[in-house]
C-alpha cells in the first residue's frame, strides 16, 4: 500500500509545481484574465489537497 501512497503523493506534488507556477508566472506576464488564473490556482492547490490527503489514508507499511 506504500506504492499507492507514494504514488498519489507524486502526482500531488506535480499538480501543484506543475501548474501552480506556470499560472503564476502566466498571471505576472499575460494579457489573459487574471480572475481566471486565481480560479485554475484555486482548484489546483485544493486538488493536490485532496489527493494528499486521500494518500494518508492508505496504511503505511
Amino acid at each position: 500500500m506504500n506504492n499507492v501512497r507514494n504514488t498519489i503523493q507524486t502526482v500531488a506534488t506535480f499538480i501543484l509545481f506543475g501548474s501552480l507556477i506556470p499560472a503564476i508566472l502566466l498571471k505576472q506576464f499575460t494579457v489573459i484574465n487574471p480572475e481566471y488564473i486565481d480560479m485554475w490556482i484555486f482548484f489546483a492547490m485544493i486538488i493536490a489537497l485532496l489527493l494528499i490527503i486521500i494518500s494518508f489514508l492508505f496504511p503505511k507499511k
